[in-house]
């Protein structure tokens, strides 16, 4: 009968592995690997913070509001959640960080190794190019 309530609902789709893979995947997508750890360190620091300030707040919110009032205020959090994410939050190919799948740059080197060389290869041309 539980299952009919959705309470488990997170599990069913991965919980807190798929949560942190997707926030270590993206940390690691956007940054360079001079600057990666400081990345992740900054997402775990706000996560460790935000988890610190809710465990603060939460018994003065319940007293404050009730269920109902937990229940609408962790709504509307989602909800800004949500929002900054649609808003704000830019995949690797929208920063530029990411070259196209169907394009990319490639250079011819002499025989001393500096490229002398650079080029535009589509995939149609690479396809073309491998027979």
């Amino acid at each position: 009968m539980e299952f009919f309530y959705l309470d488990n609902w997170h599990a069913y789709m991965g919980s807190f592995p798929m949560y942190y893979m997707g926030i270590y995947a993206y940390g690691a997508d956007v940054s360079t690997p001079e600057g990666r750890a400081q990345r992740l360190a900054r997402y775990d620091g706000v996560e460790m913070i935000g988890f610190l300030v809710g465990t603060v707040i939460s018994p003065y919110a319940f007293e404050a509001t009730g269920y109902y009032g937990i229940y609408i205020i962790r709504v509307v959090m989602v909800v800004l959640a949500l929002a900054y994410w649609f808003k704000y939050i830019k995949t690797p190919e929208e920063l530029g960080l990411v070259k196209s799948k169907m394009e990319k740059d490639t250079s011819e080197k002499n025989a001393h190794g500096d490229e002398t060389v650079k080029r535009k290869v589509t995939m149609s041309t690479s396809v073309v190019e491998s027979f």
